[in-house]
């Protein structure tokens, strides 16, 4: 799997991605859009907004690879939880051209918050997938399996 840099700039962030990352439209964010891409066929399109005080020194280099490893490993960041809601919808015509998908196809949408282990927001992305490329597979654990 790679990825393909579509979009990399510093701006400040919009209504909706300000109140997902609890911070100021006054505080500059990375904006991100990559095409990620497996067995040579396009996988998924994502937008990612990241606080640029939370992950410093994001660069091209450390977008053409996995951005949780740099994290992770790079800056010893700590992730805590995440919260994801997916859905089917219609493909924009960026979709349509990156996806290499039909107006008519449907795309998995996954709109995720990532959270740093003390429960900071650091990472607020947009991800639509290829229907035909991706599935979703779900777990429910009981209260009393979690309590124990």
């Amino acid at each position: 799997m790679f990825f393909n840099l579509l979009d990399f700039n510093v701006r400040f962030p919009d209504e909706e991605e300000a109140v997902q990352l609890s911070i100021s439209q006054e505080e500059p964010v990375y904006a991100i859009a990559r095409l990620r891409i497996l067995d040579d066929k396009p996988y998924s399109l994502e937008h990612t907004i990241i606080p640029i005080k939370l992950v410093p020194n994001i660069t091209t280099e450390v977008l053409s690879q996995s951005l949780y490893d740099y994290m992770q490993h790079e800056l010893g960041i700590i992730f805590g939880d995440n919260r994801q809601t997916v859905r089917a919808v219609k493909p924009n015509q960026e979709d349509q051209t990156h996806l290499d998908c039909r107006a008519d196809d449907p795309v998995l949408e996954v709109v995720k918050v990532m959270f740093l282990e003390k429960g900071t927001p650091v990472e607020y992305s947009v991800v639509h997938h290829r229907y035909d490329m991706v599935e979703v597979s779900f777990v429910n654990v009981t209260r009393d399996a979690i309590i124990g």
